[in-house]
C-alpha cells in the first residue's frame, strides 16, 4: 500500500479541507478495502468513536485533539483488476490546535484479497 502524507500549513481553528482521490486495483486478483490507517492507528469502520462524527486526532501531542477526520464508507468495497474506487477525506482543524501551526498526518488504505475479507481485524 502507499501512504499519503498530508501537511497543513499555517492553519487555524475551524479551517476545513477536502481530499479526494481514486484507488485502483493494479493486481490480478479482486481485493476489498479492509481498513484505513491514520498516523499508525487502524480503523475498520466509519465513525468508530463515541460521538460518531469522525476521528479526533492529537497531532502535536499536547493532549488536545487538533483535527477531526471523516471519510466515506468504502470498507468492503470489492475492486476487480483495473477497477477504481473514489475515496475522500474531510479534515477540520479543531479549537485545540495552535493557530498558525503546521500539522502533518499520514493516511493509508489497506486492501486484502476478496476471499480473505472480514470486517475488523483478520483472525480477531
Amino acid at each position: 500500500y502507499d501512504t499519503m502524507v498530508v501537511t497543513l500549513h499555517n492553519v487555524y481553528p475551524w479551517y476545513y479541507t477536502h481530499i479526494a482521490f481514486k484507488v485502483t486495483n493494479d493486481g490480478t486478483i479482486p481485493v476489498k478495502i479492509w481498513r484505513v490507517v491514520i498516523d499508525g492507528k487502524y480503523y475498520y469502520k466509519l465513525n468508530e468513536q463515541q460521538l460518531r462524527q469522525g476521528v479526533e486526532i492529537d497531532l502535536n501531542h499536547d493532549g488536545k485533539p487538533d483535527v477531526l477526520i471523516w471519510w466515506g464508507d468504502n470498507f468492503g468495497a470489492q475492486l476487480h483488476p483495473g477497477q477504481s474506487a473514489d475515496i475522500s477525506f474531510d479534515i477540520t482543524v479543531l479549537q485545540g490546535a495552535p493557530q498558525g501551526a503546521t500539522l502533518t498526518l499520514t493516511i493509508s488504505l489497506q486492501a486484502v484479497q476478496w476471499n480473505e475479507y472480514s470486517p475488523g481485524p483478520i483472525g480477531g
